[in-house]
């Protein structure tokens, strides 16, 4: 299981909720005990979900209850509370990690560019995310490129498409740039390739995260 797929299917939540088929909750360990990102979010889900657990139970009316009231006390019951509040708690702190990170994505600052040599130069270019920062500036060399392009950056091992999309050919003496929140991008080796829009021929570029 890569990052992607792990924040997509939300598997840290289900993890915690004992949600995950064994197989799938096995692929999940494998890639949380390699990804800080990951194993924090559990950590910090497991801290939750044990806090409401420890919360006492609330005894039980005796008396007749209307319709309402029924639907109150339903509500307010432990299992009932700690789910709702487990959700409402994950839901405020992945807000608040999104708008972090736009924050971060969007404020003004210094990105160092890094050059990618074609597939054919058997060129494969390590990048630290320490080094990258925020967000991943990856520039190519295009020669006799015209037109409108098609762009993809794929995980190598799995075939994943981790973005995509259109530019135009750069000037001549220019290099093309494709900018990615480093966000998108585990460690792992990748594959740029950018092809003409209208078909022909395609560029290759190898680089690998760390």
């Amino acid at each position: 299981m890569d990052h992607e797929e792990a924040k997509s299917s939300y598997a840290a939540e289900r993890y915690i909720l004992n949600e995950l088929p064994e197989d799938e909750s096995e692929r999940f360990e494998e890639h949380y005990f390699n990804c800080l990102e990951c194993a924090e979010s559990v950590r910090h889900l497991a801290q939750i979900s044990e806090a409401l657990r420890d919360n006492p139970i609330a005894p039980q009316r005796q008396r007749q209850l209307g319709w309402k009231e029924n639907l109150k006390d339903w509500w307010g019951r432990p299992m009932v509370g700690a789910v709702a509040g487990l959700a409402l708690i994950w839901f405020i702190a992945l807000s608040a990690y999104q708008a972090r990170e736009l924050r971060q994505q969007f404020r003004p600052q210094a990105v160092t560019g890094f050059l990618l040599l074609p597939e054919a130069r058997g060129e494969f270019r390590t990048i630290s995310r320490e080094e990258a920062g925020a967000v991943l500036v990856l520039e190519t060399d295009l020669p006799g490129a015209v037109g409108e392009l098609k762009w993809e950056v794929r995980s190598e091992g799995a075939g994943t498409s981790v973005a995509e999309g259109d530019a135009q050919a750069p000037k001549a003496g220019s290099n093309l740039k494709v900018v990615l929140p480093m966000s998108n991008l585990s460690a792992g080796q990748y594959v740029m390739e950018i092809r003409p829009a209208a078909g022909g021929q395609s560029w290759l570029f190898r680089f690998k995260v760390v």
